[in-house]
């Protein structure tokens, strides 16, 4: 994880210099103020998420034994009781495709002017997601659904995956994606009749994944709630913090 945040940001460095030689004016700009605590989060929640992983210890079975649902509050306690197998295929590919889907945006010649600032954007949204997502599952430590759910073998519930509940890193990663295209289109083209359209796009595409990870047992309903008020707010604000000033 380190290793990927590292190159994307050598990448982000590099289209910097690009960019600040450019004569093009684009609607964004680099903004030390903003960039440079966007960095730092990132790589400061990376690096405490590797190190707190590493040390983290597995939860035995004689704990798993002693969890009984009731533990659970009565609005997620429904999760318990999934583990649909086909649910969780579709949740890893709605994760995956929406990760990939910034760069359909290129197809659009108005992104492909803004280019050198859309992708360090792109990597900072990724970046600044995957970074609070992971610091929190690992300093939170909650079970995942499936640990409660007394059909499954105690075995197969043990592993450091196990207590990775809070927040849904699906959810947030696919809505961070979503709502960053959503509002990257919107700024570029304020007029279209397509804007309703991606937004309801960005809205839908990462509700349903979070339900998919319910289906699949993994995540509890709030887990899937904050990871998808955590990745929207990061794909909205990158972009509208990164706004130049029209005179």
């Amino acid at each position: 994880m380190n290793k990927i945040i590292s190159f994307l940001f050598l990448i982000f460095f590099g289209l910097n210099i690009i960019a600040q030689n450019d004569t093009y004016i684009s609607k964004y700009k680099y903004k030390w103020g903003v960039d440079a605590p966007i960095i730092g989060i990132t790589v400061g929640t990376g690096a405490a998420a590797y190190f707190l992983h590493k040390n983290k210890k597995i939860i035995t079975v004689d704990e798993i034994n002693a969890l009984s649902p009731t533990m659970v509050n009565k609005f997620d306690r429904s999760a318990i009781f999934h583990d649909n197998k086909g649910a969780k295929i579709s949740s890893d590919v709605l994760l995956y495709g929406a990760s990939l889907a910034p760069a359909l945006m290129f197809i659009d010649k108005a992104v492909r002017k803004e280019w050198k600032y859309y992708l360090p954007m792109w990597i900072e949204v990724y970046g600044l997601t995957s970074g609070l997502t992971l610091m929190t599952k690992e300093i939170v430590k909650r079970k995942r659904p499936y640990v409660y759910n007394d059909k499954l073998s105690a075995e197969s519930k043990v592993g450091k995956d196990a207590t990775a509940s809070f927040f849904s890193g699906h959810t947030s990663t696919t809505a961070a994606s979503t709502f960053f295209m959503a509002k990257v289109f919107a700024d570029l083209h304020p007029d279209s009749k397509f804007k309703p359209l991606m937004w309801t796009g960005a809205a839908l595409i990462p509700a349903i994944t979070g339900l998919c990870r319910y289906g699949a047992g993994k995540h509890f309903f709030t887990d899937i709630l904050v990871g998808y008020a955590i990745g929207s707010a990061v794909g909205i604000l990158v972009p509208q913090l990164h706004k130049r000033k029209i005179q």
